[in-house]
């Protein structure tokens, strides 16, 4: 399952499973992400150099370090990294060539191994899927209305006033009646880039005219309700979430987005494809 190797002899050691496979047909998806580290990624490694199931995600953490500690004098103990993790393949999920991420310019080169069935796998620090789902990016104004707390505040709000409703996107609209009402302002980061822009030029004495016309990329500030209506996928799903765990806190934040998941509809449209599925774990 696993090995460690380090510079004395006596960490060298090699982990092997007690008991045999109990269903070594049943078709497996294995969920990863950047937050997937250490022993997730040493079982979910494994998976993948055997060939058993298919990773599906993004790029791992990439903790592959084996952490000893030792006494010091005033009952103080020092943690030591005195090996490393090493899966099926030969890979070192590890990120970093040295112990910590002090230096993030030392890197391991990336070298290529094989997997049971003979497919290519890298250690470039961490797991590589073997389908990448990438992760989308936030925008702007939702960033600003977790930061300020309002996602949480109006999730307080709605489970009052509604404790056996689901939220949904046709309710939106009262969501963008509530931030107004609760006097929600937003100046959107291109706006203050060009705030930026527009005092350097200032103090650099450009002409009027230069001026002028970085303020005519401004965004006008009734813009609000429009990037609202663009982010209202990821906003529904985030005070979705907020609900979910207002009713059966962690598990229900996870239940309340599982039909919108992407990796996890993927895997399922995968599991469903048996001859997909296979091809992904063949080495043609």
């Amino acid at each position: 399952v696993v090995s460690t190797r380090g510079r004395i002899e006596e960490w060298n050691r090699t982990y092997k499973t007690l008991d045999g496979s109990i269903d070594d047909q049943m078709p497996l998806a294995v969920l990863v992400n950047g937050e997937s580290a250490s022993a997730a990624e040493i079982v979910a490694g494994v998976m993948q150099d055997y060939d058993r199931g298919v990773l599906i995600g993004t790029q791992t953490f990439g903790k592959g370090l084996v952490q000893t500690s030792r006494p010091l004098t005033y009952n103080n103990r020092v943690k030591i990294t005195t090996a490393r993790y090493y899966i099926p393949s030969g890979r070192c999920i590890q990120e970093l060539e040295y112990g910590d991420h002090a230096d993030d310019t030392v890197k391991r080169k990336a070298g290529i191994f094989k997997t049971k069935a003979g497919r290519d796998v890298y250690d470039r620090g961490g797991l590589m899927p073997d389908i990448l789902v990438e992760e989308p990016n936030v925008k702007s104004i939702t960033v600003e209305l977790f930061v300020q707390g309002l996602l949480f505040k109006y999730a307080n709000y709605f489970h009052s006033q509604h404790p056996s409703t689901t939220f949904d996107a046709s309710q939106f609209s009262n969501f963008k009646t509530w931030l107004n009402n609760n006097s929600f302002e937003y100046y959107s980061p291109f706006n203050q880039s060009i705030d930026s822009l527009y005092e350097m030029a200032k103090a650099e004495k450009q002409d009027q005219m230069v001026l002028d016309n970085i303020l005519k990329l401004k965004k006008p500030l009734n813009e609000t309700d429009t990037e609202l209506e663009e982010a209202k996928h990821e906003i529904t799903r985030l005070v979705m979430q907020e609900l979910g765990a207002r009713k059966e806190l962690q598990a229900g934040e996870i239940k309340s987005i599982l039909n919108e998941d992407e990796a996890i509809l993927i895997s399922l449209k995968m599991l469903r494809n048996q001859d997909h599925y296979k091809k992904l774990l063949s080495s043609n």
